[in-house]
């Protein structure tokens, strides 16, 4: 009897990992409402299983789906009341949210865990600034910000803190100078300015009074073109895009500079006159293997999207091309959570072709600024072979 109890145990265990390995799956390709059923069918057999309502929780943090996400970490950490990490997921959740009070409560109760990463020491400074805690009395009671130099994720970190902020606190400006490796250029986000004269007034312009497309040379000031550019060449963290024609990289990546950062934040400052509540929501940079590639129309998830080129003009053997062209035409909302063929399939060719478009030829340190979910594409282009003269550009997208 004990052992056919035993057996039955073990059978409903295969079960549940047999249809939790399923539920992940489908979530992985994107089938979120057939991953959900799956997830909550689970749930109704295991209500209290830890695993699921995490990974169920993490799936509607990635849609998006905050008050789902919410629900999940909560049911968790209630069947599970010494667990943190479902705290962390709840103390994240509300930094997003921008519910700083409360993020603040849950981290100062978790100071002392060991799970806590440097995002969330940022995390926690900044809540504290918030609501009127200095950031030494915050790192004082929180061993984990005490050394930086151990922790090589804290450019990410720190960048991706920024980017949510919107814009350099005090206490963001405090945290970066801890780490001096980050900040080479620590100036720059103090005092002066990454963009040239003539982009600060074109893109007051365009806040004011927004146009399909704005293209403007002479964009970053030469010091700042020259900083960003070495950070680009030097860096060694590429990836292949999933076209497979270009390498990216972005701030999951590491490639960020105090440089860069201060750009972001400056044309923020200038397209948030008429809309303040923009903020950058992705920096990205991608480097091009070689020609003939077959133009690809797509689009990004974001209002503004900022369009820098970074490769000489020397480098450009066809002054004709090598630019972009953006079409009057939208992406339909379900595009960005397509997968790469569904995507194609959107955005068909004999869409762009039944829609104006705008061509704007290659120019070293021309931004282009457009509608973000507008379709775009590269234009054909013939740059040099050798690491240096590729093709290379870098977007800022706000949202």
């Amino acid at each position: 009897m004990q052992q056919d109890t035993q057996t039955s145990a073990n059978s409903e265990q295969l079960e549940l990992l047999a249809a939790r390995e399923l539920a992940d799956k489908l979530a992985a390709q994107g089938q979120y409402d057939q991953a959900e059923r799956a997830y909550i069918t689970i749930l109704m057999h295991t209500p209290s299983d830890a695993t699921t309502l995490r990974n169920l929780g993490a799936m509607k943090w990635e849609t998006a789906d905050w008050t789902g996400a919410r629900n999940c970490f909560e049911r968790w950490l209630y069947h599970h009341p010494s667990a943190t990490e479902p705290a962390l997921w709840l103390a994240r959740l509300a930094f997003n949210q921008r519910q700083f009070s409360r993020s603040f409560r849950i981290y100062q109760s978790l100071a002392e865990c060991s799970a806590l990463d440097v995002a969330d020491g940022v995390a926690f400074v900044l809540c504290g600034e918030r609501i009127g805690v200095e950031p030494d009395c915050v790192v004082n009671n929180f061993p984990q910000l005490t050394d930086w130099r151990h922790l090589s994720c804290i450019r990410e970190r720190i960048s991706l803190l920024y980017l949510r902020s919107g814009h350099i606190t005090p206490a963001l400006s405090w945290l970066l100078r801890r780490e001096d490796s980050l900040l080479d250029d620590a100036d720059v986000v103090e005092e002066g300015s990454s963009l040239s004269t003539r982009a600060r007034e074109a893109l007051t312009s365009y806040s004011l009074m927004p146009k399909s497309v704005l293209v403007i040379d002479d964009f970053l000031t030469p010091q700042a073109l020259q900083s960003v550019r070495n950070s680009a060449l030097s860096h060694a963290n590429w990836r292949r895009s999933s076209s497979g024609h270009e390498a990216v990289a972005d701030l999951s990546d590491g490639l960020v500079s105090a440089t860069l950062l201060r750009a972001a934040h400056e044309v923020r400052t200038m397209l948030a006159i008429a809309r303040p509540e923009l903020a950058v929501s992705a920096i990205w940079h991608y480097r091009y293997f070689g020609n003939d590639v077959p133009p690809v129309p797509h689009a990004d998830d974001g209002d503004i999207s900022v369009n820098l080129w970074l490769t000489p003009q020397e480098y450009c053997l066809d002054n004709t091309g090598g630019g972009l062209t953006v079409f009057d035409a939208v992406a339909p909302q379900s595009y960005f959570s397509a997968d790469s063929k569904q995507q194609a399939r959107l955005l068909a060719q004999d869409i762009v072709g039944a829609s104006n478009g705008t061509a704007v030829p290659y120019r070293f340190n021309r931004a282009v600024v457009f509608h973000g979910r507008s379709i775009h594409q590269t234009q054909p282009y013939r740059f040099g072979h050798s690491p240096e003269a590729r093709r290379m550009n870098l977007t800022f997208l706000y949202d």
